[in-house]
């Protein structure tokens, strides 16, 4: 990561004026027909690097390869690593029982950026705007990735564990993401901010989150440590009385609100909001592309390909520096037009590596 950041900083150096030089006026020459874009590349690592809490996705497997073949971790493997008692002359037993293989294949997506020559002569200095050009495709590309992890992890189908909310089913009922009856896999929705006469909330997202990280943790040996919300979801969370009880003992004056980090104490998890927003077509209006929804999952601290993880991301780098961040960055001229075009690529595929690892709850809220 340092090595990178000084790459971003000799980058920005390189492009900027120095001995109080003011920026030359932009002259194409043959050298700039096509080629890398340094300053938009260093502009577009340097956003992801400050937004990479706000990247909602898998770990990051930077692959040299276009496709190739991934681990996959089902329970009976995930249970298989452990030593087992043996005699002196004995063979040991093999790390992997049984170990499948299944292929991930990067699909490419590709937007382009035009800085046009009359705009450049219009102004002091140039990088300005090849610097925002290289900002806006990172964050077009932040939202491609963001729309494929939904549509591939936020959905119950691909998980072992998943659990409903239901605005009618019994106050103290607790889920069981791994019962097959549909009743003992609901809990109240976590809008229900009623309490019956001794106080006894009528939802309690700490006793739902914790039972079922629990769940996953007894029956894989993986401690859950990410729990994916949608926005409005956190909103109902930080209104619930509950749990503004739970962190407003002994205060005396002030509003109360629970913020993120202590409700995350208060569930024993981290959580991450996806905040992203995106259009399904050109028509529709702007709306989030999930709602009501929450993803519990176990992710190692390090990316590796063959380490267990509910999920990976297959970044392709397409033998270019730094693009395991997302995106690399080249130019070209349009002379017709009187431009040059930054354009930005990325390559990835999102999969499931171990369903067991996570857990799925559907229709949090009403």
């Amino acid at each position: 990561m340092d090595n990178l950041l000084q790459e971003v900083r000799k980058a920005n150096a390189a492009m900027g004026s120095t001995a109080g030089i003011a920026f030359q006026k932009f002259k194409p020459s043959l050298g700039e027909v096509r080629g890398p874009a340094p300053l938009a590349q260093a502009a577009a690592i340097a956003w992801m690097l400050d937004n990479e809490q706000e990247m909602t996705i898998f770990p990051r497997v930077s692959v040299e390869q276009q496709s190739g073949e991934y681990r996959e971790w089902p329970r009976n493997v995930l249970h298989s690593v452990k030593a087992r008692k043996m005699a002196v002359g004995d063979v040991a037993k093999e790390i992997y029982d049984a170990p499948e293989f299944k292929t991930y294949s990067t699909e490419m997506f590709g937007l382009q950026a035009p800085v046009f020559d009359k705009v450049l002569a219009n102004q002091n200095a140039q990088v300005d705007y090849v610097q925002r050009a290289g900002v806006n495709l990172a964050q077009a590309m932040e939202r491609v990735m963001i729309d494929a992890f939904i549509d591939v992890a936020m959905k119950p189908e691909p998980w072992t564990y998943k659990v409903a909310g239901n605005a009618s089913i019994a106050v103290n009922q607790s889920p069981d993401p791994a019962n097959t009856t549909a009743a003992r896999r609901q809990f109240r929705q976590w809008n229900d901010f009623g309490a019956d006469a001794q106080g006894v909330p009528n939802s309690n997202p700490i006793r739902d989150v914790r039972a079922c990280r629990l769940e996953i943790w007894r029956r894989t040996g993986y401690k859950p440590n990410v729990l994916w919300i949608t926005p409005d979801v956190e909103d109902v969370l930080i209104q619930h009385p509950h749990l503004i009880d739970r962190v407003n003992r002994g205060q005396t004056s002030g509003a109360a609100q629970p913020t993120l980090e202590q409700i995350a104490g208060l569930f024993g998890i981290p959580i991450k909001v996806m905040g992203s927003i995106g259009r399904s077509d050109e028509d529709s209006a702007s709306d989030f592309l999930v709602t009501k929804e929450a993803l519990m999952a176990y992710l190692p601290d390090n990316a590796v390909m063959d380490e267990p993880s509910a999920g990976y991301m297959f970044s392709w780098s397409m033998g270019m520096s730094g693009n395991e961040y997302g995106i690399s960055m080249d130019q070209y001229r349009d002379e017709a037009r009187q431009c040059t075009h930054y354009r930005g690529q990325t390559a990835f595929d999102f999969q499931i590596v171990a369903a067991d690892l996570g857990c799925h709850f559907d229709s949090v809220i009403a």
